[in-house]
């Protein structure tokens, strides 16, 4: 969670010698000629704080949640054929999972939220009941689910429904886990269209993600579509009807363990791209939405560098965005907008979008993804990302930041900076136990230890090096600092 405020620092430079201005002032003559009155300067920041559960034990449940509409057979042979990258990059730090399997389709009775089971598989995968080899096989088989879905994808819906008491205490019992952070993963071609039965009847499916302003036409002709139900009339979209992705924000907020702890949370997904990027020439570490001022005209102004994108997403301003995503292994016309919305709730600011990657990569790019996704689970367990870069010192280089552990009885704990030590490392193990190896490659003692981005890697983020470490477990941080622009 991340919190914003508002607020003004003001600086200046030496001002000496009132007295003196005023006698000048009435006298006629100047004093002080050397020091001369500076203007105040002021600055207007926001400062952000943002708000981490800490994760204690390095156990996790991760719920995939597959389109298993017609289009998707060949995005879910890619994520069966990857998932072997994604087990040994969680492996390497995480033994302790559970990986459960359900479809976004929540018209059919075998879907709504149960999780799928091969015959003679179980439906929760447990790493410490298996050998990789064998969490790797009943991976493949449970994922095996077909394209025989429905079209109105409900991915929202259907995650709510698995993580509901009604299931969680009969078909999908077991699956949620005191003290595991929750992990969900979606994948999907088309945008989410939970509606919580507010659309009624067969429409075509883009009915979900038009707003009701626009009449649905068809592709080839741009033909207005009738309404089958009102034969005389235009259809027009429907997003209005659907969920409010908040809803399901609040939801899994809402989740608690046996003990009323919350949750952590982790939300991820293959989907059709939220937005289209290019690096910004003003900045080359830096990028910029593609899309031109008062919004896209055409497929063509929304596509760059080989990577074919559409303008077709209309905002509630009425303006066309780019999104969405076209290759030669598959097609998402749709922004996977609502996905990036729940994803941005669990993991705001730019660090967010280092948990989508666009479902129309090829073989390659959901090695890449698969490979991201595990990494991005393995940090929520050694550090906190941060929302947005913090502002430097420019002559130490280390952040403005104000770290407080809220403790499990609510007590807070301001912690300070990890202070060098003379020794130096390469990586932890090279520190005394407990204490880690700072991005400048020296060993510190006790606080908190900030890592920069790394372009085009991991978000600015901090971890707790020594006694800092034990005295956060179970709680909280908040972390308060003035972001960068």
């Amino acid at each position: 969670m991340r919190k914003q405020r508002n607020a003004t620092r003001v600086s200046s430079r030496r001002i000496i010698c009132i007295p003196l201005l005023i006698l000048s002032l009435s006298f006629g003559f100047t004093a002080c000629n050397d020091y001369p009155i500076q203007r105040l300067q002021v600055n207007n920041y926001t400062e952000v704080t943002d708000i981490v559960n800490v994760v204690g034990e390095r156990k996790v449940d991760i719920l995939f949640v597959i389109d298993n509409s017609d289009s998707m057979k060949e995005e879910q042979d890619k994520l069966k054929k990857n998932f072997t990258h994604f087990i040994n990059k969680l492996v390497d730090k995480i033994t302790d999972y559970q990986i459960g399997i359900i479809t976004t389709d929540m018209d059919s009775a075998l879907g709504q939220g149960r999780l799928q089971a091969a015959e003679g598989v179980p439906k929760i995968i447990r790493g410490l009941d298996m050998t990789r080899q064998q969490v790797i096989d009943a991976f493949v088989k449970n994922s095996t689910i077909g394209t025989g879905g429905s079209s109105y994808e409900q991915g929202l819906a259907a995650m709510k429904a698995a993580l509901s008491p009604a299931l969680l205490n009969t078909s999908n019992k077991g699956f949620l886990r005191d003290g595991a952070m929750l992990v969900v993963l979606f994948v999907s071609d088309e945008e989410d269209c939970s509606h919580g039965g507010r659309i009624k009847g067969r429409w075509v499916p883009d009915v979900c993600w038009t707003p009701p302003t626009e009449v649905m036409k068809y592709d080839r002709t741009d033909e207005p579509i009738k309404d089958p139900y009102n034969p005389d009339q235009d259809l027009h979209g429907k997003r209005h009807l659907l969920e409010p992705v908040d809803h399901y924000v609040d939801f899994l907020k809402g989740l608690k363990d046996t003990r009323g702890r919350s949750r952590t949370v982790l939300v991820s997904g293959l989907i059709g791209n939220p937005k289209v990027q290019i690096k910004d020439p003003a900045n080359p570490n830096t990028s910029r939405l593609i899309d031109p001022a008062g919004g896209c005209g055409s497929d063509a102004e929304c596509s760059t560098n080989g990577a074919q994108h559409y303008c077709g997403f209309i905002d509630d301003t009425g303006t066309k965005r780019c999104g969405g995503c076209r290759s030669d292994d598959a097609n998402a016309r749709q922004l996977g907008m609502r996905y990036y919305q729940l994803i941005q709730a669990f993991t705001p600011g730019v660090a967010a979008d280092l948990l989508w990657y666009p479902i129309c990569g090829n073989n390659d790019d959901f090695q890449s993804a698969m490979l991201r996704f595990a990494g991005q689970i393995s940090d929520r367990f050694d550090y906190v990302v941060l929302s947005k870069s913090p502002q430097l010192d420019t002559t130490t280089s280390n952040p403005y930041l104000s770290v407080t552990i809220i403790k499990q009885d609510g007590t807070k704990q301001p912690i300070s900076q990890a202070p060098d030590t003379e020794k130096r490392c390469t990586r932890n193990e090279d520190c005394t136990e407990g204490y880690l190896c700072n991005a400048r490659s020296v060993c510190v003692g006790d606080g908190w230890v900030y890592y920069p981005t790394i372009v085009g890697g991991s978000q600015a983020r901090i971890r707790l090096s020594g006694t800092a470490r034990e005295l956060s477990a179970g709680g909280a941080l908040h972390v308060t600092y003035v972001p960068t622009k």
